[in-house]
């Protein structure tokens, strides 16, 4: 996302309206968090069959974010460490920028998202 362009990825409360717990629990490390984004099953990232999309699992999960679905959301997404969710993501959606942009207070998006920005390769 650069910074002429409108932020389209939207703050959730999907965890709060369906009761669900955090999602945060058990996606401490990257890889962990990668990992929830290629499971297999009725709940897999919606986007990986678009590759010109910035919100993939390697780019979501260094910026911070699990993968929560929910059937209201598909790609709903929360920070391991704020708590703080996304959803409706569109291509040009950076989750480093939108991390960032929307929780400058969390820890993680300080240190991590601040100043990286995703990048496809073709």
């Amino acid at each position: 996302m650069g910074t002429a362009q409108h932020s389209t990825a939207q703050h959730s409360t999907v965890a709060q309206e369906h009761g669900r717990h955090s999602m945060k629990q058990g996606c401490r490390t990257c890889q962990e968090r990668r990992d929830k984004f290629l499971r297999r099953g009725r709940f897999r990232w919606p986007y990986l069959k678009y590759s010109s999309y910035l919100a993939q699992p390697d780019t979501l999960a260094s910026a911070g974010f699990v993968f929560g679905p929910a059937n209201a959301a598909p790609g709903n997404v929360q920070c391991f460490r704020c708590g703080f969710e996304l959803t409706g993501w569109e291509a040009t959606d950076d989750p480093f920028a939108e991390h960032y942009s929307h929780q400058p207070g969390c820890a993680y998006a300080r240190l991590h998202c601040q100043t990286r920005t995703a990048v496809v390769f073709w």
